[in-house]
C-alpha cells in the first residue's frame, strides 16, 4: 500500500513540475496568480516580454534601461528618443548593457564588427578586473538576451522531471514485483 502512495505522490509531483513554471498561486488545481515578472497568456504564466517587468508585466523599462527585466542600458550609446524599451539603441554601431539590479559590478560592451555579422563581446567585472574576449553571433546574442535565466531554469526542471520519471518507473517495478510474490 505504501508503494502505491509513493507512486501516486511522485506522479502528482511530476505533473506539478511540468505545469507550474511561473505560477505562484493555485485555486482548485488551476493557476490563479503568476509570479513576479510573469503574466497570463493563453491560460499559462509566461515570462514578461522584453521591456516589461513587475506584477503581471505592467511596468515598462525607463531610460536608459531596456530588454529582459530591464537588465540592459542605452546610456552613453544613444539618446533617450532612440532607446527602445525592448530592443535598446536602434541603428547603432555599439550597445552597452549592464544589469545593476541582478549583477552589480558587471558591465558588458558589444561592438559590431563591420561587414561580418558577428559581434565582439567584452566583459569587465569590477571585483576581479578580468577582461575576456570571444566572438558572438547575432543568434547567440539574441538567445542570451531573450532567454537568459529561463533557459537555465527550464534545463533544471527537465532534469528533475527525468529524475522523477525514473523514480516513478522504479516504484512501479517494485510494486509489480511485490505483487508477483
Amino acid at each position: 500500500m505504501n508503494k502505491i502512495l509513493w507512486l501516486l505522490f511522485f506522479s502528482m509531483k511530476l505533473c506539478y513540475m511540468e505545469n507550474s513554471a511561473g505560477c505562484c498561486g493555485k485555486r482548485n488545481g488551476i493557476c490563479s496568480k503568476c509570479c513576479l515578472n510573469y503574466h497570463f497568456h493563453d491560460g499559462q504564466c509566461k515570462a514578461c516580454p522584453l521591456g516589461l517587468y513587475g506584477e503581471n508585466c505592467t511596468l515598462e523599462c525607463t531610460y536608459p534601461y531596456y530588454g529582459e527585466l530591464c537588465g540592459f542600458s542605452c546610456e552613453n550609446s544613444c539618446p533617450k528618443n532612440q532607446c527602445d524599451k525592448a530592443l535598446g539603441c536602434l541603428n547603432q554601431e555599439s550597445v552597452r548593457f549592464a544589469s545593476p539590479r541582478l549583477n552589480q559590478g558587471l558591465e558588458t560592451t558589444i561592438q559590431t564588427t563591420q561587414g561580418t555579422g558577428n559581434r565582439i563581446m567584452r566583459q569587465n567585472t569590477e571585483s576581479s578586473n578580468e577582461v575576456g574576449h570571444r566572438q558572438m553571433t547575432k543568434a547567440e546574442e539574441m538567445k542570451k538576451m531573450q532567454y537568459g535565466l529561463l533557459v537555465e531554469q527550464k534545463k533544471k526542471l527537465k532534469e528533475q522531471i527525468i529524475y522523477y520519471k525514473l523514480m516513478n518507473e522504479k516504484l512501479r517495478r517494485e510494486l509489480y514485483s511485490s505483487n508477483k510474490d
